[in-house]
């Protein structure tokens, strides 16, 4: 029985031993343990809000035998996707006061699992860029452009994708940013908005707007948060730092001038604000005083206005019943009147669109789908052909502007075949910069990107500066 008890203890440590020694099965299977390769130095990551953020799955080994793989992508402790390469469009922002988000991925099999940490910081998509105004089927349409990011594309609903419970008007009028906040004039009903320049949120809908109709908005003025708001022959200012609205002006206007009607839009010069009486031809400073002779413009209508030569002077076009328009050159701090031309046979009419380059004496205009460059100190020697066209005949320009740099020059217009969206941007990159001959006339423009389908009937186009 002694021996028995021996020989059975022997047994029983031989397969003891055995079963310590084989630490890779489990029964008859080998446990496929999970590696992820990756470096955890490179593993921070970051993308636009609203953009689509793709990041393939690392390679995974398997110890022993290749089992099936489950995946599970988590940011922010939340599941995001269970598919193998993540694809997922980043809705939220990364706060403030937070660095980014944690991330982690999950690998498992029947065995266990493994995991991956990385971060991700989700930035905003309205950096500085293009803000493209127009009007849809659907109502008023806001298209967002960042220029600071190669290859960007324009977000088309910028404003409805933040603001769903928050709709605009279905007529836009105009946009305008004012420090780090985009104000959005529409109508049909009114709706008067100021929204956080990054992350298109509203953050205050104006409850009650002093007129009942909307015209126009021009500034703000220079070196302050003032906008100007005009509406059936009146003009009313908002103060953009207390969002509140101010009728100065329109009460002067009205002692000085009873009856008369105020042109909706506004010359800002970096001297001050100055308007237009439409019904005598008046131009006026914001205590409504005359700032040039009464012959300059007497009798005539401002079609629209411009401030050229880094924003110290300013260019009218007016236009008197039955003629052709002017061009009035004028500097209005020092009620100095330099020349009225006539823009005869030029073809510039009510559709044509102004923007004044401030480091040269060139006033581009619009005829259709093409670009003319006047030097307004020629002497009304206006070009004969056009700089460049856009688009194809039956298009029209509806915007242009330069970049603050004044490197880029852009040019909204409307597809003649362009369905509902019928909107196009074309960006041209422009020389005679920094030292660059910038007294001479333009050579070349060379076409930096153009993009199609961006929107619908083009109201506005403004730069979304820092």
């Amino acid at each position: 029985m002694k021996n028995n008890k021996y020989l059975f203890l022997m047994l029983w440590a031989v397969l003891f031993g055995s079963c310590i020694d084989n630490s890779t099965e489990l029964g008859t299977d080998k446990i496929s343990r999970i590696t992820i390769k990756f470096d955890p130095e490179k593993n921070s990551f970051r993308t636009d809000q609203w953009a689509e953020f793709v990041l393939p799955c690392p390679e995974i080994v398997q110890e022993n035998e290749e089992k099936p793989l489950t995946y599970r992508w988590d940011i922010n402790y939340k599941t995001v996707s269970t598919e193998k390469d993540l694809r997922v469009v980043c809705e939220e922002l990364t706060p403030p006061d937070q660095d980014n988000f944690p991330c982690r991925l999950v690998v498992s099999n029947e065995d266990g699992s493994a995991f991956m940490d990385f971060t991700l910081l989700v930035t905003s998509p309205y950096q500085v860029g293009l803000v493209v105004m127009s009007k849809t089927d659907d109502g008023t349409m806001i298209s967002f452009k960042r220029e600071d990011k190669r290859n960007a594309e324009f977000q088309l609903d910028a404003y409805k994708l933040n603001n769903p419970d928050f709709p605009l008007g279905r007529t836009p009028v105009k946009a305008t940013q004012v420090g780090n906040h985009l104000y959005f004039a529409t109508v049909d009903p009114i709706r008067y908005v100021k929204v956080n320049v990054q992350t298109m949120e509203a953050v205050y809908m104006f409850p009650d707007y002093p007129v009942e109709h909307f015209d126009y908005m021009s500034g703000p003025a220079y070196g302050t948060m003032t906008l100007y708001c005009f509406a059936d022959g009146e003009m009313i200012e908002m103060d953009g730092t207390q969002d509140s609205f101010m009728n100065f002006f329109q009460q002067m206007f009205r002692m000085f001038y009873p009856g008369a009607r105020v042109a909706p839009k506004a010359l800002i010069c970096k001297s001050d604000a100055y308007f237009y009486n439409d019904t005598e031809g008046v131009l006026l400073d914001e205590n409504a005083s005359p700032v040039c002779a009464e012959e300059v413009f007497a009798g005539k209508k401002l079609m629209d206005c411009v401030c050229c030569n880094h924003e110290e002077e300013g260019l009218l076009i007016v236009r008197k019943e039955g003629e052709s328009p002017e061009i009035v050159y004028v500097n209005p701090e020092e009620g100095v009147h330099y020349s009225t031309v006539s823009t005869e046979g030029t073809g510039i009419d009510e559709t044509s669109r102004f923007v004044a380059r401030q480091n040269m004496a060139h006033l581009y205009y619009s005829v259709g789908n093409k670009i003319f460059i006047y030097d307004y100190m020629s002497n009304a020697n206006f070009p004969t052909t056009p700089k460049y066209t856009v688009g194809k005949s039956g298009d029209v320009i509806k915007s242009m502007l330069f970049s603050p740099d004044e490197k880029k020059f852009y040019v909204a217009y409307d597809a003649v075949d362009g369905g509902k969206l019928k909107g196009c941007v074309k960006s041209f990159l422009v020389s005679g910069l920094d030292g660059d001959n910038p007294e001479e006339e333009l050579v070349d423009w060379d076409l930096e990107w153009e993009k199609t389908g961006i929107g619908g009937e083009i109201v506005d186009m403004i730069y979304r500066k820092e």
